[in-house]
């Protein structure tokens, strides 16, 4: 399993799409709050993470697009047989590739936000009050958890457009309408409360809000997301286990 882990290490460091997307991941985050404080023209803002973390939904798109991508690209390419024929069990591979994925996430998250809050309190009206600590654990966990969700709908799939097409289309369409039917019949809103892509969102209403009332906690929001990565992961496992290689 190292080796696995070591030879998705080098083939990540050795393409130039990484660092672009390094630039993305980050540039989603810090790039916001950049815009925010250049056209802000009060003579002091009192911010919290929320105000850090204007961009954390795009960072989350571009999770996803940075799992399904790079997984379905390695199916495209047939990549994976040369995998199965130098690894232990045909699992390593995209065990590796899942791990690797959200580790390389969780480090551009980590890093943006710190651009994000340097840019915020280099510019003089800037006040951090570090309020709504919530949303930053959300993202560092919906960030990540995404990214391993869509290499499991790659494995799927075994297809690039499908593995991003589908999460997103899941995120910004169907659980819109899932919240517009749930305000008039309870099961959409439990399936709204069961779907992974507004959990994160959802904590951002939490913090902001003093009432609480028909919102999902933060602590299902978190339950969910772990749950929704598990049983993708376990899926694209499964297909990749059973299907033939081509």
């Amino acid at each position: 399993m190292l080796k696995a882990i070591s030879s998705e290490v080098t083939k990540l460091l050795s393409l130039r799409s990484t660092w672009i997307y390094v630039i993305l991941f980050t540039g989603s985050i810090y790039g916001p709050t950049t815009l925010y404080m250049l056209f802000n023209d009060s003579s002091r803002l009192d911010g919290g993470w929320p105000e850090l973390l204007f961009g954390g939904m795009i960072f989350l798109m571009i999770a996803i697009i940075f799992g399904a991508s790079t997984t379905g690209g390695d199916i495209s390419n047939h990549m994976t047989a040369h995998a199965f024929l130098t690894q232990k069990s045909r699992s390593s591979w995209l065990l590796a590739r899942a791990l690797v994925a959200a580790v390389f996430v969780e480090l551009n998250y980590i890093l943006g936000v710190a651009l994000s809050w340097a840019v915020f309190n280099v510019f003089p009206a800037g006040h951090f009050t570090g309020e709504g600590q919530l949303l930053v654990w959300g993202y560092a966990v919906g960030a990540p958890a995404f990214a391993v969700m869509a290499v499991g709908i790659a494995a799927l799939l075994r297809n690039r457009v499908g593995a991003i097409a589908l999460p997103l289309v899941w995120m910004l369409v169907i659980e819109g309408l899932l919240a517009m039917g749930g305000q008039k019949i309870p099961f959409l809103k439990t399936l709204y409360h069961l779907s992974p892509g507004s959990r994160v969102p959802d904590m951002q209403s939490w913090v902001v809000s003093t009432d609480h009332a028909g919102m999902a906690s933060p602590t299902s929001g978190f339950i969910v997301l772990i749950a929704w990565m598990v049983v993708l992961l376990a899926l694209g496992l499964y297909s990749n286990k059973v299907r033939d290689v081509k």
